[in-house]
């Protein structure tokens, strides 16, 4: 368990708020780091139960944080619901009601589960613009040469 010494974080007597859909959130403890906005690449711990207090995901057992891109359409919509107004820093937990995902989450999360989903925000950073990984489009952009038996699909024919 991270105490908020080790976090950076202030604790706060934990308010649930309401969002959409159903979500409750509660603040566990307040970060001190950048307010997590839509575009920022952020670094997370979390753990996800369910109802019956079963783990389904945990990045500590897994040994490695996970790093996504806030609001993305590679980002969980869960995951950018529940960190909505957060701080680098700052620990959550939200209550995701089973209606808000009832065909589950491929194989880590059956239908119909209430979900208990706890956060550790470890760093967030504004990212000026998301690059897009692509061969064609750093082309032409001028930013990379591409030898051209390399740019038809990775094979060597020309």
């Amino acid at each position: 368990m991270l105490l908020s010494s080790q976090t950076g974080a202030q604790s706060v007597q934990p308010t649930p708020l309401e969002l959409p859909h159903g979500v409750t959130v509660v603040e566990e403890h307040v970060g001190t780091g950048k307010l997590v906005e839509d575009g920022d690449k952020i670094t997370i711990q979390y753990k996800v139960r369910d109802s019956l207090d079963r783990e389904l995901a945990n990045s500590y057992k897994r040994g490695m944080a996970y790093t996504i891109l806030v609001g993305s359409r590679n980002s969980d919509p869960l995951v950018s619901v529940a960190l909505a107004g957060i701080h680098a820093g700052g620990i959550r937990t939200a209550l995701i009601p089973s209606d808000v995902v009832p065909k589950g989450i491929g194989s880590i999360i059956p239908p119909k589960t209430d979900l208990h989903l706890w956060i550790y925000v470890i760093a967030a950073k504004a990212m000026d613009s998301p690059k897009v990984e692509s061969t064609y489009a750093e082309r032409t952009q001028g930013t990379v040469e591409v030898p051209r038996t390399l740019a038809h699909h990775g094979s060597a024919r020309t």
